[in-house]
């Protein structure tokens, strides 16, 4: 079950079933409950690490190396098999990466553009993201393969969806609680893995590793004193940055990542009965930096601080990531408010520089423990 999760992470395309159309997205916001409802299986899209070629020719060199990164897969033949690739509005990084697709992808390409609103409160915001996904539902249903998001539809995908996260949300329960078993690395592995497979597979083997790690989890341990840290940011393409976190002598037991938490942290409503109802679900979860206002974000990631136990704080910054960039001062200045110290470590292509990052977490890790911030 880990095995098969992480190996589908590793490679997200390589794992597409194959009795369905797969279609690509870009962003969390892209509520994948309506590409399953429209019959398509849902493949988020990453940046694979490693330098990028024909993207730095149509990007700036100050465009992230997430939006590089992702544009240059696609113009390497990554959407190959894909029946299209929906992208949500982030940042102007990507709406350029999207743009340059769009120029170059091969003719007959789908390419939606999901441009849910950047500021979530306001008179209109609900009506508008409400026609914004309807207008997705109805793109995707003329898509060779697609079809009519039928209320019934919606409400099955919409049920798989929450299995999926509840199981997620079981086994952040044990990363917190037992990181020996369940290291935070493994965690965003596992999530990861869940967007590539199908996602009833995933489902079950989400639970069924629940369970497992749930039993284990149960049996007595020894305590570790390792201090306990929360890690923020954006989209990790690998997981090199949080194993060189645990390996420097900490553990991961929460944290406000795209493909971890923030992925999960959707509000306990009830089944929502249409479109507009999953649209308003989305505006309402735990936001990210592109959104605004930033209190609820930050409120939230002071309560997981809070709820988990955390000594520190570590906030993995892509390089010329603007939202974030912009996000980091108030948000470290409302945990270092709470006692808990943190640390800023800059992410490109991926991964961090090993040596310097090492030395830096070390020293880190040393200075919670001497201030008590241990496990």
């Amino acid at each position: 079950m880990l095995e098969r999760l992480v190996a589908a992470g590793a490679d997200p395309l390589a794992h597409r079933p194959s009795d369905r159309p797969s279609l690509g997205y870009v962003c969390s916001y892209v509520p994948e409950e309506v590409i399953l409802a429209a019959g398509f299986h849902p493949v988020r899209l990453g940046a694979r690490p490693g330098p990028t070629g024909p993207a730095d020719s149509l990007l700036q060199t100050f465009a992230c190396s997430f939006a590089r990164a992702l544009l240059d897969g696609l113009l390497s033949g990554r959407a190959a098999g894909l029946s299209g690739v929906v992208f949500a509005y982030t940042c102007d990084s990507l709406r350029a990466a999207m743009e340059a697709w769009k120029v170059r992808a091969p003719a007959g390409s789908f390419i939606h553009f999901l441009n849910l609103p950047a500021r979530l409160e306001g008179p209109g915001v609900d009506t508008y993201a409400a026609s914004e996904v309807q207008r997705l539902a109805d793109a995707l249903a003329g898509v060779k393969g697609g079809r009519q998001v039928t209320a019934e539809r919606l409400a099955e995908a919409t049920r798989l969806v929450a299995d999926l996260r509840r199981s997620l949300g079981r086994l952040d329960r044990v990363r917190s609680s037992r990181p020996d078993l369940l290291p935070g690395s493994v965690f965003i592995a596992v999530a990861r893995g869940a967007q590539a497979l199908e996602r009833s597979e995933a489902a079950r083997l989400l639970a069924a590793l629940a369970d497992e790690f749930e039993a284990a989890a149960a049996r007595p341990s020894q305590p570790a004193g390792r201090p306990r840290l929360l890690v923020s940011g954006g989209y990790l393409e690998t997981e090199q940055p949080l194993r060189l976190i645990e390996e420097s002598g900490a553990d991961i037991v929460a944290d406000d990542l795209c493909l971890g938490w923030r992925r999960i942290a959707f509000a306990e409503d009830d089944e929502p009965n249409s479109l507009a109802e999953l649209a308003a679900r989305y505006l309402r979860r735990v936001p990210c930096a592109a959104k605004h206002p930033p209190d609820p974000r930050f409120d939230f990631v002071v309560r997981l601080a809070d709820e988990h136990q955390v000594a520190g704080g570590v906030f993995l910054l892509q390089k010329f990531c603007d939202p974030h960039a912009f996000d980091y001062p108030a948000l470290r200045d409302r945990l270092e408010a709470t006692g808990r110290p943190t640390l800023l470590l800059e992410v490109e292509q991926g991964s961090v520089a090993s040596g310097q990052a090492r030395t830096r977490l070390e020293a880190f890790v040393e200075r919670l423990r001497a201030g008590g911030g241990s496990s």
